[in-house]
């Protein structure tokens, strides 16, 4: 586990609390020291997560998932509860930003394992003080992480594999579960972040929506580097995300 870090920065020209806008630069400007080892790491904004029922601000893509949610001394902790049971299940690693007057009950708040920043002035500067260190998250579940697939996605996947014999043309929750019986956890994390990436930098974007119908194939696009799978257009993902899965 690495030490806490402070950086500071220049982004903020206005004095009193920083506000989401300035935080999220100031963010920005912060994650690639973290990542310098990852050159093929992302950052994704305003991701959604289990069908649309959560959401987050920032999503690091790379050798983990990393989710970053902003809470400014503008914004309250009122929905912290409900949006933290959504992110443990989906990423590796998590990490509250928030302002100087939520920054204690902040850490009361929060799992053990998510990591915490503050955001504070300095002059006219916002800095960022490392808190607490993320760790891995005990709780993730890999059966919401697959819905973050499009169904194409996952039908190529069990292509592959000699699986999608009875779930072709079905709904996307018999994709998602029959992918969930025969890939290991860490091979869908891998397959769910090279997705990600793949949509991120080719500026793909997809439906959400909470219907069940049967997935609709798109048009093949460019093999994803190192996935071994071609993506198509997206399709919605909408099965429920509340089965366990080890």
């Amino acid at each position: 586990m690495t030490a806490p870090a402070s950086v500071a920065g220049f982004t903020a020209a206005a004095s009193g609390a920083a506000g989401d806008a300035a935080i999220r630069t100031e963010l920005r400007t912060w994650l690639p020291g973290r990542r310098h080892h990852d050159a093929s790491a992302v950052l994704i904004e305003e991701l959604g997560l289990c069908r649309g029922r959560a959401r987050i601000d920032l999503a690091l893509v790379g050798r983990t998932l990393h989710g970053f949610e902003i809470k400014s001394d503008r914004d309250s902790l009122r929905r912290l509860q409900s949006q933290s049971a959504w992110y443990n299940r989906i990423f590796d690693e998590i990490t509250l930003v928030v302002g100087e007057r939520l920054a204690e009950r902040a850490l009361r708040l929060v799992p053990s394992w998510w990591g915490v920043l503050r955001a504070s002035r300095v002059g006219l500067s916002l800095r960022l003080d490392e808190l607490q260190v993320p760790s891995l998250s005990p709780e993730r579940d890999i059966r919401a992480l697959v819905e973050l697939l499009w169904a194409d996605h996952a039908l190529q996947m069990l292509e592959r594999r000699g699986a999608a014999r009875g779930v072709r043309g079905r709904p996307r929750r018999y994709l998602w579960e029959r992918v969930c019986e025969c890939f290991q956890p860490e091979e869908i994390a891998a397959e769910v972040r090279a997705h990600l990436r793949y949509g991120q930098e080719r500026g793909l974007t997809g439906p959400r929506s909470r219907c069940d119908g049967p997935y609709q194939v798109g048009a093949t696009l460019p093999p994803i580097p190192g996935a071994g799978l071609r993506p198509l257009r997206p399709a919605s993902p909408c099965s429920p995300c509340s089965v366990q899965h080890p």
